[in-house]
């Protein structure tokens, strides 16, 4: 790994600081680093980094959208994104953006280092503190989905989630978690363990990764429509 190339994207420059100094003194090379999507975009494919560390909230975009960017502009880069909080959000944003993984600002040195090497290494590199969240998946209001995707502000299925599940406008169709939902959480759950799964010592391919992806979105999708079926908005909204 010594002397690989990194990019830092992060709105705090004390953060950005922070990983130069743990990145340099673990032999990496930091070829860039920015607080600006805007001017990441611009410099990320010029440089050619082996890895990108993108900040998941910026002020002129997010992290999702950057690693979109980049990935289209050249493949070959890798990003990663990084989470102040433990957002599943986030950690799905990565995915289907096409992100090697997601880590957290609350794991420390070693483990951030351990997940970095992993991702050049071609492996997923997802933070440990993700799984209890994933893990606790289940019917009724309290469920990931329905806390999690009903506030989110960046996917499509979760913004319809959000716009569908309103049980105080529509008291009549709570009903419906306890029959078609559960089975889709089921499947969201399985998706998202698939994705994150650090078993297995071959590096996934990047057709495995993309059916992985792919299986989330139509997870995703599939909940979003059970929610407009079973609770539609008044006058088509």
């Amino acid at each position: 790994m010594t002397g690989q190339r990194v990019y830092v994207l992060h709105a705090e420059e004390i953060v950005r600081r922070g990983l130069r100094r743990l990145l340099e003194s673990s032999g990496f090379t930091v070829v860039g680093e920015s607080g600006s999507a805007c001017n990441a975009i611009r410099r990320i494919p010029a440089l050619r980094p082996d890895l990108v560390i993108l900040d998941d909230d910026l002020a002129d975009g997010s992290g999702a959208g950057v690693c979109r960017d980049v990935s289209a502009a050249d493949p070959h880069i890798r990003c990663v994104l990084l989470t102040r909080e433990i957002d599943e959000t986030v950690l799905i944003d990565s995915i289907l953006t096409g992100a090697w993984g997601c880590l957290s600002q609350q794991d420390d040195n070693t483990e951030q280092l351990r997940l970095i090497r992993r991702a050049l290494d071609g492996q997923t590199a997802y933070s440990r503190r993700f799984l209890p969240g994933i893990r606790s998946f289940g019917p009724g209001p309290e469920s990931f989905v329905l806390r999690n995707l009903g506030t989110a502000r960046r996917t499509q299925a979760a913004v319809l989630v959000r716009r569908t599940l309103r049980p105080a406008a529509h008291p009549a169709h709570r009903d419906y978690r306890s029959s078609r939902f559960p089975d889709l959480i089921a499947e969201v759950t399985a998706a998202l363990l698939n994705c994150t799964s650090e078993a297995g010592t071959a590096r996934p391919t990047n057709g495995a990764r993309a059916g992985g992806a792919h299986r989330l979105a139509d997870a995703l999708a599939a909940a979003r429509n059970s929610l407009s079926y079973a609770c539609p908005l008044p006058n088509g909204d």
